[in-house]
């Protein structure tokens, strides 16, 4: 795979997680929606990380801090504030 193919494949899950908690929220199951819209954000800091650097694997954790700080994303105080809890 390509680092292309990689990038196009967190975004396009990403995707698809976020559809998914869409769906759950409309069914009112608040938490796994939360867990889908996490997972979603999550794909999305992977790829820019991937796009930001040599290897196409970013790291096996799952802190969004961590991932975005990691990259050239700048977050507020409310995006940190929501992220950290």
């Amino acid at each position: 795979m390509t680092k292309e193919d990689h990038i196009k494949y967190w975004v396009t899950t990403s995707k698809n997680d976020w559809k998914r908690a869409e769906s759950l929220l409309k069914l009112k199951d608040y938490a796994f929606a939360l867990f889908c819209l996490h997972l979603s954000i999550e794909k999305l800091a992977k790829a820019l990380w991937i796009k930001e650097h040599e290897t196409d694997y970013p790291p096996r954790i799952h802190n969004l801090i961590t991932l975005f700080s990691q990259t050239s994303f700048k977050a507020n105080d409310d995006q940190l504030l929501l992220m950290n809890e």
